[in-house]
């Protein structure tokens, strides 16, 4: 995606070459039970309170999910912090979320972010371009999550498609479409062994084409390319 925003501008593809990133997956090989814990959905997004993260676009669906299925059980957990925070609480506020909806601040890698991954049933990050045309490359956390096997529920949005494929590795919607994330939502809480058969693809995936150390490598070819 990147690479096309600059051939937009006029950069020569042949000057253009695309590495992604990668994590120390090790950090996140964690062991996952994929049973809900008491009948509870616990869903996580680990971002910034910034529009392109599309925390709306789930509190949205949430909001159907509650209206429409009172039956099932979820708690939202948000780690993170930023300047649509007042936007999402009174959000949340208006639409009877606030018992389902938990703030965690801002917390940093380590100990508590590992225990926060592993207790959650599914990931989201639903990402948007804003209207000034900002958006993600690859966002960390995503593919932080996919390492930890968790399934993960995001959106054709950016670089995401380069690492997530739809209904393989993960779930994939249009930006802002809030009623299919629902759909997908649903249908996940219902369907332990799907949940399963998503996280452990993602974490396969991560793990052998996410890795930092890979990625190190494959970065120090690019380099001796260019000196040579």
């Amino acid at each position: 995606d990147m690479k096309i925003d600059l051939m937009k501008i006029g950069v020569p593809e042949d000057k253009i070459v695309v590495h992604y990133h990668g994590i120390h997956t090790a950090n996140f090989d964690m062991p996952r039970n994929y049973q809900l814990t008491g009948g509870i959905l616990n869903l996580l997004t680990i971002a910034s309170f910034r529009e392109k993260k599309g925390h709306i676009t789930v509190l949205k669906a949430l909001k159907t999910i509650s209206q429409n299925r009172p039956d099932i059980k979820f708690n939202y957990h948000i780690i993170g912090s930023g300047p649509l925070e007042g936007e999402l609480k009174t959000f949340i506020s208006s639409n009877n979320l606030t018992d389902k909806v938990i703030f965690h601040g801002l917390v940093k890698h380590g100990e508590q972010m590992k225990k926060a991954i592993q207790s959650a049933d599914i990931f989201l990050h639903p990402s948007v371009t804003t209207n000034s045309n900002d958006k993600e490359g690859i966002p960390g956390a995503i593919v932080e999550a996919m390492a930890a096997g968790l399934p993960v529920i995001s959106t054709n949005h950016a670089g995401i498609p380069a690492v997530i494929e739809n209904g393989q590795n993960g779930l994939l919607i249009t930006e802002r479409d809030d009623d299919h994330l629902a759909k997908h939502m649903v249908d996940l809480f219902e369907n332990e062994e799907r949940r399963e058969e998503l996280g452990t693809a993602a974490k396969k995936y991560a793990m052998t084409n996410l890795d930092f150390l890979m990625k190190a490598k494959d970065l120090q070819k690019i380099y001796k390319t260019l000196l040579n």
